[in-house]
């Protein structure tokens, strides 16, 4: 157990806040911070398991982009895409590919992943 929890502090750069115990069940609460915005995320170990492994639940993404939000650069980014292709900016999500966090805004039309570091949005 203790090897998938570092597994995922090294892979992913999350860290151990906190658990939840449901018999068989040990459920973690790990957290990553970014400049940006800070995620919270679920994994599960199993104690009757004979795998032994630490399982990430990467539908169990929380994230918090407030410092995102309120950033001047993020703000004018968005307004720049509203404009340019006449849909509204509705909010960002967190999705997990490979072992980064990719954020993407989504906006009527379509997401954008944004590229936190030239704050800009990429198709």
């Amino acid at each position: 157990m203790s090897e998938g929890l570092w597994l995922l502090n090294n892979n992913y750069g999350l860290e151990w806040d906190d658990y939840e115990f449901l018999d068989p069940l040990l459920i973690f609460i790990l957290k990553k911070h970014h400049d940006y915005f800070d995620v919270k995320i679920r994994a599960k170990y199993n104690r009757e398991s004979v795998y032994n492994e630490v399982v990430l639940l990467e539908d169990t993404i929380i994230p918090d982009f407030t410092r995102l939000y309120s950033n001047d650069q993020f703000k004018k980014i968005v307004r720049e895409m509203e404009e340019k292709t006449d849909s509204k900016f509705h909010f960002c999500r967190v999705v997990i590919i490979g072992y980064e966090f990719m954020v993407s805004a989504v906006f009527d039309d379509r997401g954008y992943i944004v590229d936190f570091e030239n704050m800009r949005l990429v198709e």
